[in-house]
């Protein structure tokens, strides 16, 4: 409540208007977007919005481009801005919006490994109440979940809500996610992170980023992972609910292999 009030402030403030931001972290919910974004913010030249996830183009479009701009701030020469919402990689109304209203940025989608991912999905939820049921029977529920979504519709509050919550493997098919972006973003400015990659060798991964956006390599960024699970002594995932997700996931990440130029995708190897 206290950033949604200070971009309404500055909203209203006379000669305060915030800059938009030249790289939006896109997705996806537990793939690395915190770390991410907590890698750019260090850098010398990038300046903090008010809050990481402003989720403007999924659930506040309608309060305005001015309050966007006021989660902002205001920059000086050489310096710029990002923002990272895990939540417009999924939702089917960001990419056009996105592309509309900021026609210059970089966007970043980062990709964990499907079968991980879905499961970090649901130890999340599981820790915050949002999940009462065991892994399993999570994923059988999710097809009658969605549908319930879908019927409540988007826009609506519950069902919106309804859909972050139990995708587990929807959110895992990236081609289709990634396919809307395509459709609308210059590839040049779609850029692709497979999140097994930033977290083995951060400084290869960003460099390149920080390049294609004017900005130089920063020594002093300290790289350290954030919200990383282990759950290995007791895990939901076991070696039958595994084999099932990457077998849902084998076609997608064929294809999603193809349509990156990417040799390979996940293996065991590239697993956490």
């Amino acid at each position: 409540m206290v950033t949604m009030g200070h971009a309404w402030l500055r909203q209203v403030t006379p000669g305060v208007e915030g800059t938009l931001p030249t790289i939006v972290v896109t997705g996806v919910q537990r793939g690395g977007t915190t770390s991410l974004f907590r890698y750019l913010c260090s850098h010398h030249q990038v300046v903090e919005p008010l809050s990481k996830e402003l989720n403007y183009f999924s659930l506040y479009y309608g309060r305005g481009p001015q309050w966007y701009r006021g989660n902002f701030p205001a920059l000086t020469r050489g310096q710029i801005t990002v923002e990272a919402s895990p939540l417009y990689l999924v939702d089917p109304r960001v990419p056009e919006r996105a592309a509309i209203d900021l026609p210059d940025a970089h966007f970043v989608a980062m990709l964990r490994n499907p079968t991980e991912r879905a499961y970090s999905h649901y130890l999340h939820n599981l820790e915050h109440g949002i999940e009462p049921l065991s892994f399993a029977d999570a994923l059988d529920a999710e097809p009658e979940r969605l549908e319930r979504a879908r019927r409540l519709g988007i826009e609506s509050r519950r069902g919106f809500a309804l859909m972050r919550n139990a995708s587990y493997m929807h959110r895992g098919r990236y081609p289709e996610h990634l396919q809307r972006w395509y459709d609308n973003i210059p590839p040049e400015r779609l850029h692709v992170i497979r999140s097994e990659d930033l977290f083995s060798d951060p400084e290869t991964v960003l460099n390149p980023l920080f390049a294609q956006v004017g900005l130089g390599p920063d020594p002093t960024i300290v790289f350290r992972r954030t919200n990383h699970w282990d759950d290995d002594e007791h895990t939901q995932l076991t070696p039958e609910l595994r084999h099932r997700l990457d077998e849902s996931f084998a076609g997608p990440n064929e294809l999603l292999a193809s349509m990156l130029g990417w040799g390979s995708t996940w293996d065991r190897s590239t697993a956490r």
